[in-house]
């Protein structure tokens, strides 16, 4: 059995890494029993403070004792559940979910434990994923061909038309426990906070966008203005941030329509769809296709504004990476992204997506206040404040400030 050690992250030790690929060990055996220890190679692939990812590859040796229920040979991965708030099932519904609005493929579960007592080799629920075959877009990018990123430009915007059908008449978190509600629409809970137990879940109604942001905004200043215990803070945090960000909510609504019609109308957004979680085939030297979508633990329903934002990364020359952190610095992308490009090259693969996407998606895309409707979405619903996000609501109000001036 092949064995794989990186570290990732500074907390990760070489100790906890053996723990772990022995017990991933005892768990193969009993998910491929006709298969020897060196049939089976497994590595560390990632980790964070919720699920520990590791990747098995077991070889097809062709032992006739098989049994047809067996998992079949293959690439896989494992997520091993650490924390009760990473729940694997509710993963698997979201992942149910999308499947059946995208035809691009997305982790499928082969084997899973969801029992939070359980008796396998962890002590903890997992789930055994198919791999999404081939190779991370991150990877590959900057050796693609121009031909070569026009495919992928038009992959993405079929993407995009197949899952803006999923609408909802509520936003934020589905939750599948409840079953689809009379109007068919999935019931969806808030984010969390920062302080609220992770399984406490706060159901939300069909409200519009704009009443729905607010409402997030005043649950801040609230929070902020207390302190543990429920009195009053003595020391408000970043308090008038909050408060004035609600007007500018209801400014860029009235002006403009930023978060869409009266009707209450939200999309299925993935939440991080960067070439770190989409998996690409390069066929030849003018063609490669979009294989598979990764990561979905972020995905919500937001307004058409949030939803619709266009992979500009496709078309932005700037490297928008922090190259110490492996963050996207997604403020920059959504600046930038109704910016044409003087290159040649990324100005037509800017045209070819807007081309394939169609003038529904562009109308949210790049409405005059897009970024900052990101933003502002974005911050709203982060779990916790910190001095980075009194600094994002600062550049916020500082944009927004500038363009009333400027009217």
């Amino acid at each position: 059995m092949g064995e794989t050690f990186s570290i990732d992250d500074e907390w990760e030790s070489y100790e906890s890494f053996q723990a772990r690929l022995k017990k991933t060990r005892q768990l193969c055996e009993t998910l491929w029993p006709h298969h020897c220890q060196d049939d089976i190679s497994i590595e560390t692939i990632g980790n964070s403070w919720e699920v520990d990812f590791m990747g098995i590859d077991v070889l097809n040796n062709g032992n006739k004792k098989r049994l047809k229920q067996d998992i079949p040979p293959g690439k896989y991965v494992l997520r091993i559940l650490k924390s009760p708030g990473a729940c694997t099932k509710y993963l698997k519904s979201l992942l149910d979910f999308a499947r059946t609005y995208t035809s691009f493929n997305l982790p499928r579960v082969v084997a899973s434990d969801l029992d939070l007592n359980s008796q396998n080799p962890f002590g903890s629920p997992f789930m055994l994923q198919e791999a999404v075959t081939g190779q991370v877009l991150q990877d590959v990018f900057e050796e693609l061909t121009h031909q070569q990123r026009l495919c992928i430009a038009k992959d993405m915007a079929r993407f995009y038309t197949e899952v803006e059908k999923a609408t909802n008449s509520s936003g934020g978190i589905p939750n599948f426990e409840k079953g689809s509600q009379s109007d068919g629409s999935v019931p969806t809970v808030d984010f969390n906070f920062r302080g609220r137990r992770r399984d406490v879940k706060l159901p939300l109604t069909s409200q519009h966008p704009v009443e729905m942001i607010c409402a997030r905004i005043q649950q801040w200043d609230r929070q902020c203005t207390q302190s543990v215990d429920g009195t009053k803070n003595p020391q408000p945090i970043y308090t008038w941030h909050w408060l004035d960000l609600i007007k500018v909510v209801k400014s860029m609504q009235s002006s403009a329509g930023t978060f869409g019609p009266d009707k209450p109308t939200y999309y299925f957004h993935h939440g991080d769809l960067f070439p770190h979680n989409i998996m690409v085939q390069i066929d030849d030297e003018k063609t490669a296709h979009v294989t598979g979508i990764l990561d979905w633990d972020g995905a919500h329903f937001a307004p058409a504004v949030v939803a619709f934002s266009p992979p500009a990364w496709l078309w932005i020359e700037d490297d928008c990476t922090d190259e110490d952190k492996g963050v996207v610095n997604v403020y920059t992308f959504w600046d930038l992204a109704s910016t044409d490009p003087e290159d040649k090259e990324a100005k037509e693969i800017k045209a070819t997506f807007e081309e394939a996407v169609g003038p529904r998606f562009l109308r949210y895309a790049y409405c005059p206040e897009a970024s900052v409707a990101r933003k502002i979405w974005s911050t709203a619903n982060a779990y916790h404040d910190d001095k980075l996000t009194a600094q994002n609501l600062e550049q916020i109000l500082k944009a927004w400030r500038s363009a009333e001036s400027e009217r």
